[in-house]
């Protein structure tokens, strides 16, 4: 976390999880309040002064509360929380999505990546190669090539960065899936920069296609033929 306001973002974003979900989101707020209140699976009614979950340590983030007195901490606390039940902290929902090192600023995240790197670095052995599945991936041109037949885009338009499309998103999704690619051999392939680009670009994606119809069409019948080709090259290759 990037200091104290990205920090108390996702402790009020966990903490209003039980009335975030479908049966509650649209409930009226004295009755959200009221659940959130009483929901016995959570922490909060320790930062509310309960007694229950006396194994969690709230000073920290009480702390941050301006009051002085402890008491005052806990209802400014209180409100805070609250407050995101009728607020939609949409920029706070994107860095969350987008990220998979830390929630802040570009820099920031730029930073742990490099953090990140390093430390792989030192470890001497490939990035996510316990994860690969051996045997059992794809020809990356060909699938490529596939994509750009869906599309309707010729291959060179995969280097291309252009405002609004999805190719090089959709391209680079389907060989981490398929072909086994690291984000940062996506990267090298497509060229972009580093490999968190490529992370920001499927994060992206990944919210345009609750969203755009079409879009998710077109990724499901890339899917869906990809797949089919994956299970005749298993096939083959088990005979």
């Amino acid at each position: 976390m990037e200091g104290d306001e990205y920090l108390l973002k996702l402790a009020r974003y966990v903490q209003l999880n039980p009335v975030f979900v479908a049966a509650w989101r649209k409930k009226d707020g004295k009755e959200r309040r009221k659940v959130l209140r009483a929901y016995r699976w959570s922490s909060y009614r320790r930062y509310l002064g309960k007694r229950e979950c006396e194994f969690v340590e709230e000073g920290p983030l009480l702390a941050m509360m301006p009051a002085r007195s402890a008491w005052r901490r806990r209802v400014e606390f209180r409100r805070y929380v609250e407050e995101g039940m009728a607020e939609t902290d949409e920029e706070f929902h994107e860095l969350k999505e987008r990220s998979r090192l830390g929630i802040g600023s570009e820099t920031f995240c730029a930073k742990m990546q490099e953090l990140y790197d390093g430390v792989r670095r030192e470890w001497k052995r490939p990035e996510d190669v316990a994860l690969r599945r051996v045997g059992r991936t794809l020809d990356v041109e060909k699938t490529v090539a596939t994509v750009c037949r869906h599309a309707g885009a010729a291959r060179t338009d995969v280097g291309r960065r252009t405002r609004g499309g999805w190719l090089r998103a959709v391209v680079a999704r389907m060989l981490g899936r398929h072909c086994g690619l690291t984000q940062r051999e996506i990267a090298s392939l497509l060229g972009v920069r580093t490999g968190k680009a490529v992370s920001v670009q499927l994060s992206r994606l990944a919210v345009a296609l609750a969203r755009d119809r079409p879009l998710a069409k077109l990724v499901d019948g890339i899917e869906r033929e990809l797949k089919s080709e994956l299970e005749v090259s298993n096939a083959s290759r088990k005979g």
